[in-house]
This record gives structure tokens, sequence and C-alpha cells, in this order.
């Protein structure tokens, strides 16, 4: 299996199998602008293809509020079926449940600590 990887300052996105998978930079703030360009390098990424998405968000520093909401609407969540955010760290706690509190993303939408179990929670959403 061929994997594509994308590198940014924000971090890293990789595609295994049906899942689209993302870590961060150390320390990033991400704001509006950031948020767009995390969105549309998925979206390049996985060539207009639905996908799951497993997201680290230990090493976040701050999500601004614009930022949030971006993630959770219509656009920030194009062509993404499900979402599954692994937050190890008490701050990525606060930031993970704050977005699933306060933004309401409009896919499924989860916090984790273990990775297997955040992708045995997506492959419910899988499509062939």
């Amino acid at each position: 299996m061929e994997t594509s990887m994308l590198e940014a300052h924000y971090g890293k996105i990789w595609i295994e199998g049906n899942i689209i998978c993302g870590t961060f930079s150390q320390n990033v703030v991400i704001n509006l602008n950031v948020a767009k360009d995390m969105v549309k390098d998925r979206l390049m990424l996985s060539e207009g293809k639905p996908y799951l998405i497993l997201v680290e968000i230990d090493k976040i520093k701050a999500v601004e509020n614009k930022a949030r909401s971006y993630f959770a609407s219509t656009e920030g969540t194009r062509q993404l079926i499900a979402a599954a955010l692994i937050a190890n760290s008490y701050l990525s706690r606060i930031i993970g449940n704050f977005f699933l509190t306060f933004n309401k993303p409009l896919i499924p939408t989860r916090l984790f600590t273990d990775r297997e179990e955040a992708r045995q929670w997506l492959r419910q959403y899988a499509i062939d």
C-alpha cells in the first residue's frame, strides 16, 4: 500500500487505508488561516474521496475560536465521514472537550486517549 504524506508548518497528514491521520507540530497555535490551510491540504491529499480522520492533538498549544468554528462547519468537515481526536495531555483534553461541547461538529466526532480504540470506533463509519 502506497502512503502519501504531506508535511506543513502546522504538522503532517497522511493516509492509512480509509483513514486520514494527522499530527501537529509542537506548541502550534491554530488560527483561522492555519485551519483553512489544513483543510485545503487534507482535501488535496484525499483527492475528492471521503475519508475518516484520526488526529493526535496533544501538541496543540491553542485553537482560536474562529478556527474551531471553521473545523466544525460544512466547509471544515467537507469530505469527512467521522473524526476521532486523540488527546492524552490535560490541555489537549480541555481543547478537545471544548470543541465538542461548544462547536458541535457536523460529523460524528469523539475524543479518545487510545489510538486503537479510536480506530475501532471509526470503523463503524467506514464506507466501501
